[in-house]
């Protein structure tokens, strides 16, 4: 299982008395929430399926800048 989240996650939290923004909304702010929140079921999802020994894994994934090729 994958979860794509983003090295934002790291300035996000969850604002669990405002989770739609109706007091406040800063678009970077809730993209680092979101980024948060997928990072944070990741990892339960992780924790779950390692204590069941399932054979499926949940992994993160932060999608890169691509680079230019070196020439």
């Amino acid at each position: 299982m994958v979860t794509v989240s983003s090295i934002n996650h790291r300035q996000g939290s969850l604002r669990f008395d405002d989770l739609n923004g109706e007091r406040g909304y800063a678009p970077m702010a809730f993209y680092n929430q979101s980024k948060f929140a997928n990072a944070v079921f990741g990892a339960e999802l992780h924790r779950r399926l390692s204590a069941t020994a399932s054979p499926v894994r949940s992994v993160l994934a932060h999608p890169a800048t691509p680079r230019p090729a070196s020439r």
